[in-house]
């Protein structure tokens, strides 16, 4: 927990406090015990594992199944190795890790209404796609949302200028 992992560059721990708030507001009040996520490009299946740990600290949301895929095989091997031995929360059940490349085979295969939560976690060429190389992850999140805010939007602006 206290060492890098997945192309993340910081520790387990300090991830998990980077996107406590985030997970917490964004994926705590939709999520009941019992329901299945999925995370594509799921890499060793680490963002799952906090996810789960959010959600049960934050709203008490426990029994979830998670589902995952990754491009990279040896991430998918040691993805299913860590979740088969006693990585993921008391309750918490892992349904498939697979490989497969999100882009272009999973929406064949998995029905729209599979899951109650999809998202995904990581894909390392476009962490920071407009390349502010700021070293502290929670000064670039702060740099993204201050772009991306409504009220810094040119079509959000010339809307109300209408």
């Amino acid at each position: 927990r206290n060492q890098g992992h997945d192309h993340w560059g910081i520790s387990y721990k300090d991830y998990k406090k980077s996107l406590y708030e985030w997970k917490a507001q964004k994926f705590a009040p939709y999520l009941h015990s019992g329901d299945a996520i999925y995370e594509s490009a799921s890499g060793l299946g680490l963002n799952l594992v906090l996810t789960l740990e959010v959600v049960q600290e934050v709203a008490n949301v426990t029994g979830l199944v998670v589902y995952g895929n990754d491009y990279e095989a040896d991430s998918v091997k040691t993805a299913n190795s860590l979740m088969d031995h006693g990585i993921l929360p008391a309750g918490a059940q892992k349904g498939r890790i697979c490989q497969a490349d999100s882009s272009t085979q999973l929406h064949d295969f998995v029905p729209a209404n599979a899951f109650d939560l999809v998202f995904t976690g990581y894909i390392p060429p476009l962490q920071d796609p407009l390349e502010f190389k700021l070293s502290n992850v929670d000064a670039l999140w702060r740099k993204y949302a201050q772009i991306c805010h409504p009220s810094n939007n040119r079509d959000q602006a010339r809307k109300d200028q209408l």
